[in-house]
């Protein structure tokens, strides 16, 4: 009976770490996914840099092509324009502060300021920018915007002390959900910073 609930509490243990799985969602607002964009301008491919150690191919490859699915949408009524997309993801590690006091204080510099010091490893930290360039540039209403963001995200150990280490992931699994948050985190910010750039320019005369 014994050997039965603790099968049982191992399985809802998995179960609750793949139900709590940090995921990929690159998402800021709604847009046609089922059919290409329509539009009278052209966007040519983003072209991004990452530090390749730090973000796995696959995870590059969806990133560009969010961005350019959004960024079409943002210029879906735009006129006969052509847009280049450029920019950089650049990742960090940041070694734990040597207090808990300290690593509170570090907290609240991050995208989770509530965290359990207690819990966190180390840090990672991104710096983001993208370049959305319009041409031929003596007709568009602006040459080149720069949409910079930057921040960091807690990286947590692997187990709780007391925690059973057959029961979860490896370490590097606290690496991949913080990679994936900063992706997540980063795409958002820099498409709402590029939205509210275009926003300002809105009433300008796009021919």
């Amino acid at each position: 009976m014994l050997r039965v609930l603790s099968v049982g509490v191992a399985f809802i243990l998995l179960g609750c770490q793949f139900f709590n799985k940090t995921t990929l969602h690159l998402k800021y607002k709604d847009y046609p996914k089922n059919s290409p964009l329509k539009t009278a301008s052209t966007l040519t491919p983003p072209k991004i840099f990452f530090n390749a150690h730090f973000v796995p191919p696959f995870y590059q490859k969806e990133f560009k092509k969010a961005l350019a699915q959004q960024i079409a949408y943002f210029l879906k009524d735009k006129s006969a324009f052509t847009f280049n997309v450029s920019g950089n993801v650049f990742f960090s590690f940041e070694e734990n502060p040597k207090d808990l006091k300290a690593i509170k204080e570090r907290l609240k510099k991050t995208i989770e300021p509530n965290a359990d010091p207690k819990s966190v490893m180390r840090f990672l930290n991104l710096q983001a920018s993208l370049i959305l360039e319009c041409v031929p540039q003596t007709a568009c209403p602006f040459d080149t915007l720069l949409i910079p963001t930057a921040f960091s995200v807690p990286v947590y150990y692997a187990n709780r002390l007391g925690d059973n280490p057959s029961l979860f992931s490896q370490e590097d699994k606290s690496y991949h959900n913080a990679l994936i948050k900063a992706l997540n985190k980063a795409y958002y910010s820099l498409m709402e910073g590029l939205e509210k750039r275009l926003n300002t320019i809105e009433n300008a005369e796009w021919l």
